[in-house]
């Protein structure tokens, strides 16, 4: 049986009027729900250096060092560790 999906909306209704058959929401909007709640990237401890030093490092180098990957790429969590490889 098909039920309304209580994604991110008002008064616990999906703005898309998405039907579900179980679960609470939808995917697409479990996700937009679960960054609603997400803490901010500052919040978590990435301010604005981080993140201009991260979307550097993703444009100068659109490959992982590690594996080759083109996908997902994030930095190393550590500044310092960033700056020994790259130097």
């Amino acid at each position: 049986m098909l039920r309304p999906c209580l994604g991110p909306g008002r008064n616990g209704r999906c703005l898309y009027g998405h039907l579900i058959e179980r679960g609470l929401r939808d995917p697409d909007c479990q996700r937009a729900w679960d960054r609603t709640r997400r803490p901010t990237t500052a919040q978590r401890g990435y301010g604005y250096r981080w993140q201009r030093f991260s979307r550097q490092q993703r444009v100068t180098s659109p490959v992982c060092v590690d594996c080759g990957s083109t996908r997902d790429l994030t930095p190393n969590s550590s500044l310092q560790a960033l700056r020994q490889r790259f130097a």
